[in-house]
């Protein structure tokens, strides 16, 4: 993990993330400050719930009898159940990132090629897909919303130009900067997908954004609050708009100083998977890409030569899950964890789902 240069890499971090919290994030709908108390009753709780088998297949035909659900270790009353198959119209697409921010040129490129050969090679598509691209000037939709494989591969083709990637730009600085293009880029992709109706599918091509260690930073109060703030809302926003976010990538995760960590070695961000509980231990690592990944009942897949066979495996996923809602009390303060746990009585099966949500009193 690369260090700050002593006082200018400090100084430089605090100021960056000052100018974040009044011109950047600030100004987003998912980094404002977290929902005020309320004084209603109970709150419907929604989980997209997917289920699958030793070998990765959904499992399709459970009932509302098979499962159990907890919250903060407690068995609550399931008030609707929906069980989702392919095609019954309730699927709605896959939107895939193409990081070419912080990916290397040749990863960036490789990754780039293998989608446009798995949309070739997949012809009509099971979950319509969109692309979009991640560049230092922020994200932008480079192809339309579509299930014909080929089509989208062909858009993108037309596009080179624009998706050719750049050459990654070194330094302390320049890691600040492309987190904080990377997560203001991010908060505007689910504010827009919150406008699309039902269970939404984001895969990320790309290691992710830097992961700062705050422990290298004057990392204050603002600060603090600041990345507080933030991890609530994209949590709860992930979670309200049904929103499950798979991040794909050829190479490992990126540190703060952009190079990618080795495979079989712990990874920075695996420290932060444990839910932020108060302000006061609200750290930069809590606004890692990978963690809201695993938050949102998705998946990280690092290290992998066969993205076509990432996506595909997403896709499927996106195409047969259960939905299940339950009441939560109310909270005795704002912005309360609860943990939320699924089980199902059925042998050698995995359950994914968010793991608690925040609430109100």
């Amino acid at each position: 993990m690369r260090k700050g240069n002593g006082m200018i890499g400090k100084w430089a971090w605090t100021l960056h993330l000052a100018a974040a919290l009044f011109a950047g994030f600030s100004v987003n709908a998912l980094a404002q400050a977290p929902p005020a108390a309320s004084s209603s009753g109970p709150s419907r709780i929604l989980l997209d719930v997917l289920v699958s088998d030793k070998a990765g297949n959904p499992v399709s035909g459970l009932t509302r009898e098979d499962f159990k659900l907890l919250d903060s270790r407690e068995p609550v009353t399931v008030r609707s159940f929906t069980a989702h198959a392919p095609g019954d119209g309730s699927e709605n697409g896959m939107f895939v990132v193409i990081d070419n921010l912080n990916s290397g040129f040749g990863i960036a490129t490789s990754e780039l090629l293998q989608l446009e050969t798995y949309l070739d090679k997949s012809g009509k598509l099971s979950l319509p897909v969109a692309v979009f691209l991640l560049t230092d000037s922020g994200i932008l939709q480079v192809t339309q919303f579509s299930a014909n494989g080929p089509e989208v591969a062909d858009r993108l083709r037309h596009t080179k130009a624009t998706v050719v990637p750049a050459r990654l730009k070194s330094g302390f600085r320049a890691d600040q900067e492309r987190m904080n293009t990377s997560l203001n880029s991010f908060t505007k992709l689910v504010a827009g997908l919150g406008s699309i109706y039902g269970h939404k599918v984001v895969v990320w091509l790309g290691p992710g954004w830097p992961v700062i260690d705050s422990s290298e930073a004057d990392f204050g109060p603002q600060q603090q609050a600041f990345c507080y703030t933030t991890a609530i809302n994209i949590s709860n926003a992930l979670r309200e708009e049904q929103i499950i976010v798979d991040l794909v990538s050829q190479v490992g995760s990126v540190t703060a100083s952009g190079a990618n960590e080795e495979n079989g070695r712990e990874l920075f961000w695996e420290s932060f998977l444990k839910p932020l509980t108060k302000e006061t231990k609200a750290e930069a690592g809590y606004l890692a890409l990978q963690v809201f990944a695993i938050y949102s009942g998705g998946t990280v897949v690092l290290g992998s030569n066969d993205l076509g066979k990432e996506i595909a495996r997403t896709a499927q996923d996106a195409t047969s899950w259960y939905t299940l809602t339950f009441d939560s009390e109310k909270a005795p303060a704002p912005n309360t964890w609860y943990d939320v746990e699924v089980k199902i009585d059925k042998p050698q099966v995995k359950v994914r789902t968010t793991n608690g949500y925040y609430a109100q009193p």
